[in-house]
C-alpha cells in the first residue's frame, strides 16, 4: 500500500476535500475512519509530543494520562484499520501537518515512519 499524506493548508478548502475523501468508496483509495474527516486530531493524538500541549487537547482540559490512554486505544484501532486495507493507496489528510514548528515536523516524520510499516 502506498500512503499519500495530504497536508492541506488551513482555509484552502481542505475540509471539503476531507469530507469527500471520507465519504467516497473508490476502488483505489482508502481513507481512515476517525471522529472527523480531518485527521489532525488523530495525527496529534498519535504523534505529537507533548500530546497535552496540542491546542485542542489543551482546550479540552484532558490530562496527559487520559490522552495517553486514548492514544494507546486509538493506536490499536488505527493499526487494525491499516492492516485491513486492501486498496493500493491510503490517503491521510490533516491540516496540522502544515504547522510551521519543529514539534509538528517531528510528528510528521513519526507519521511517515509509522505508515511505512504498511
Amino acid at each position: 500500500m502506498r500512503a499519500i499524506i495530504h497536508a492541506g493548508m488551513h482555509k484552502t478548502g481542505t475540509s471539503s476535500i476531507q469530507d469527500t475523501l471520507a465519504k467516497i468508496d473508490h476502488p483505489d483509495y482508502a481513507y481512515l475512519k476517525w471522529r472527523s474527516p480531518n485527521l489532525s486530531g488523530l495525527f496529534a493524538q498519535q504523534f505529537y509530543e507533548p500530546v497535552e500541549e496540542y491546542h485542542s487537547f489543551k482546550l479540552s482540559g484532558q490530562t496527559r494520562e487520559e490522552l495517553l490512554r486514548e492514544r494507546k486505544a486509538n493506536f490499536l484501532r488505527m493499526s487494525e484499520q491499516l492492516s485491513q486495507v486492501t486498496k493500493p493507496n491510503l490517503i491521510f489528510s490533516a491540516e496540522d501537518i502544515t504547522a510551521p514548528n519543529d514539534t509538528f515536523g517531528m510528528a510528521t516524520q513519526k507519521l511517515a515512519d509509522y505508515l511505512s510499516n504498511w
